[in-house]
């Protein structure tokens, strides 16, 4: 009798976790589903383009994490704890933080492919990091990229990670250029 229920109780257990693996396949969306970042970031104008968008709302991008909205997005209610531990932790290193509506920026909307976003520049103005705040269904805490976007400000600048070849929890941008 108790080894047919823990035969029940191991089937049921198998059944949920698959169930949940065809959830999370459903729910997974890509951070540049058009690959328009991708091949935006290749462009030697991109980073003058992006700065440019963004000195229209914040003139000084020295030590600045910009976050990216779009306000109708339940993703970004996922990433807030990512949102805050980063803001948190790079406030340490003298960052200071700003919170963007994608929506109010149409030039910048052409550059973002997805939100929720983050940018975060050095105190030479210059990119560091574009892209989520972390990856896999649900933004969980485990799958955060804060750490990584931490390291890279403590860094030596070799250039800008521009993080676009991820799935998690986004919502597409409408207005982003499609190629």
């Amino acid at each position: 009798m108790k080894l047919g229920l823990w035969f029940g109780l191991a089937l049921w257990l198998t059944a949920v976790f698959a169930l949940l693996k065809i959830a999370e396949a459903a729910k997974l969306s890509p951070f540049d589903p058009t690959q328009s970042l991708i091949m935006q970031s290749m462009e030697l104008n991109f980073e003058p383009r992006l700065g440019a968008a963004l000195k229209t709302v914040e003139a000084d991008l020295a030590n600045k994490v910009i976050h990216i909205r779009s306000g109708e997005c339940v993703c970004e209610s996922l990433a807030e704890k990512h949102s805050s531990e980063l803001s948190n932790n790079l406030a340490k290193l003298g960052f200071k933080s700003e919170a963007i509506n994608l929506d109010a920026l149409p030039e910048l909307a052409k550059l973002i492919p997805s939100t929720p976003a983050v940018l975060v520049f050095n105190h030479e103005q210059k990119l560091l990091y574009l892209g989520p705040y972390s990856e896999g269904l649900g933004c969980f805490t485990n799958s955060s990229l804060s750490q990584k976007i931490i390291k890279l400000s403590q860094s030596r600048y070799f250039g800008a990670q521009i993080n676009a070849d991820v799935e998690g929890c986004y919502c597409a941008n409408k207005l982003a250029v499609t190629r």
